[in-house]
């Protein structure tokens, strides 16, 4: 299938800055997604936040997103 919607292509429209944090322990880290006023939602910055457990884990154990 395709990996963005119509929808999804609309909304993009609308996406101004991407910015990645590194977190304190060097895995850890948060993308934020700025967007331009829409009427797609209302929040401005979306994030999403990735956290690794252990040091060996090759992929993120926990998931924030607000």
């Amino acid at each position: 299938g395709k990996l963005l919607s119509e929808t999804d292509k609309e909304i993009l429209k609308y996406l101004s800055n991407v910015e990645a944090e590194l977190g304190e322990n060097g895995r850890d880290f948060t993308i934020k997604f700025e967007f331009a006023d829409n009427e797609y939602f209302d929040a401005c910055v979306l994030t999403k936040t990735y956290q690794f457990e252990n040091v060996e884990d090759e992929h993120p154990s926990k998931l924030k997103g607000a």
